[in-house]
């Protein structure tokens, strides 16, 4: 992937990951290439907060 090398990796820290980190940059892609706001993500998307943060 293209992004990887710019992406942290997690320190084992903190609260674990529920998402996948490609599903949040799909989603920040999505939002991109539509135009749509932020709380009118698709279902298959994570949470809108989760994908803005």
């Amino acid at each position: 992937m293209i992004l990887a090398p710019h992406v942290p990796a997690g320190t084992g820290r903190g609260r674990p990951i529920i998402y996948p980190r490609r599903d949040v940059a799909d989603a920040i892609r999505y939002l991109d290439r539509t135009g749509c706001q932020w709380d009118a993500l698709p279902a298959h998307f994570p949470h809108h907060k989760l994908v803005y943060h």
